[in-house]
């Protein structure tokens, strides 16, 4: 088991081998600013990702039917009358 001590020394010494540039702190203390106190010209629009919106949900569901049907044609074919031959009976 490592104890914090060791685990601790052992990051200081790793993390003294990195050049931090000069305007990291600040960097990193703007990123952590409570809302109120950004800018306007400072905001990042994101991307909505989860919950899905109805429309892709629809073309999800839409591209899964096709692929099922794709599949189903793949593996059994068009799903048609079986074919059946007749025996005809010569031996008269």
């Amino acid at each position: 088991m490592i104890t914090d001590e060791l685990l601790e020394r052992g990051l200081g010494e790793i993390g003294d081998g990195y050049d931090v540039p000069p305007h990291a702190i600040d960097d990193i203390l703007g990123q952590l600013r409570p809302a109120e106190d950004i800018a306007p010209d400072d905001v990042v629009t994101t991307h909505r990702r989860w919950p899905p919106t109805r429309r892709t949900w629809l073309v999800s569901s839409v591209a899964a039917l096709v692929v099922l049907i794709a599949v189903a044609f793949a593996v059994g074919g068009g799903g048609g009358a079986p074919r059946t031959t007749v025996a005809s009976n010569s031996g008269a």
